[in-house]
């Protein structure tokens, strides 16, 4: 099914089979007896596309908007990827090779910004060795695109990197490519470019 019609309703409600009840017992997605979050979550699942909100209520004018920003909570995806995102700059602060590796997929292609290329290997090696040790790590105009199990992440870099005992302020362009394994989004891709 491409397309779904929402409607949540007010806890109590009897339930019927003709689809039918009190118009007025229509309540803002996520605050009825309807499990909102679980049908949005099926229906990623199962790949509908268009969603439709139908509130018949005479608060409608004052319901839509609050559905709508209950639904944009619930991007769960876009919310994942932040959280690796951040998981990883943490893992490459704290030099947490366990960390990186549970982010990182097998097939790593790790892109730096002067030119070298490094596995999922070389790269947790060059961490967790303290070959190149960040000290510091802060993001800006982060872009997030998703689809389906494949996301990618535009986002600048300014970091403070020591690296053979000489300390490097590094100013970047980066795009990530992420993509999702178990209900994890590791990073598959990455390549960096000196703004």
């Amino acid at each position: 099914y491409p397309i779904t019609h929402l409607k949540d309703r007010m806890f109590g409600s009897n339930d019927n089979l003709n689809g039918r009840q009190d118009k007025e017992r229509n309540v803002v997605l996520g605050q009825g007896d309807v499990n909102i979050g679980e049908v949005m979550k099926a229906a990623k699942e199962t790949g509908v596309k268009y969603h439709f909100i139908e509130d018949e209520s005479s608060r409608a004018y004052i319901q839509l908007p609050m559905s709508l920003q209950y639904l944009k909570s619930l991007d769960s995806d876009r919310q994942a990827i932040e959280l690796s995102i951040n998981g990883m700059h943490n893992a490459m602060v704290k030099a947490d090779s366990l960390a990186l590796k549970n982010l990182l997929c097998t097939e790593l292609t790790y892109g730096h910004s002067n030119g070298v290329v490094d596995t999922k290997d070389t790269f947790v090696k060059s961490i967790s060795s303290g070959k190149a040790k960040y000290l510091k790590i802060e993001m800006s105009a982060q872009d997030i695109t998703i689809k389906q199990n494949v996301a990618w992440v535009r986002y600048n870099m300014a970091a403070d990197v020591e690296s053979g005992g000489k300390s490097n302020a590094l100013n970047i362009k980066i795009l990530t490519i992420w993509v999702k394994e178990d209900a994890i989004w590791k990073l598959m891709a990455r390549q960096a470019i000196k703004q």
